[in-house]
């Protein structure tokens, strides 16, 4: 089965863009927690993506196929987009695992490791020096956009 559809660039380039901020705003350690509700984020993206779209270098293009556009290009199109997104979404989990590691570390260094808080930001049981690094990671993160 081929699928032909008639779009134009502008909404394959705004569908790629939607597809790579939401797969990082999906599984981001800020927004991507059950503490913020799945309409929040889907509206968080959708306004992001607008927000971005008018913003975008002319350089970044979506390659233009032959003809109309086929399912299966789109569906690589948007899948390599979504994996891109959801890899900037690790290597934000990966700094704040450092951070909290390095809270961790000086918390031991402290006396401070058998104080236990639960992590908003990462939702587990951890020592207060790795919360307090947690959280100032979370505003720096927020802060910098």
């Amino acid at each position: 089965m081929n699928l032909a559809i008639p779009l134009p660039l502008d909404v394959l380039r705004y569908a790629a863009l939607l597809a790579r901020i939401s797969g990082f705003l999906v599984l981001a350690p800020v927004t991507g927690s059950r503490l913020v509700p799945v309409r929040w984020r889907v509206l968080l993206a959708v306004a992001t993506s607008v927000a971005l779209a008018a913003a975008l270098p002319t350089h970044w293009q979506v390659p233009r196929p032959a003809g109309t556009v086929g399912l299966p290009f789109l569906a690589v199109l948007l899948g390599s987009e979504l994996l891109v997104g959801i890899m900037v979404s690790l290597f934000v989990h990966i700094l704040f695992e450092v951070f909290a590691f390095a809270g961790h570390v000086m918390g031991i260094n402290m006396g401070f490791a058998f104080a236990q808080q639960v992590d908003p930001t990462l939702e587990q049981q951890r020592s207060i020096m790795s919360v307090f690094m947690t959280q100032l990671l979370t505003v720096v993160f927020v802060t910098a956009g």
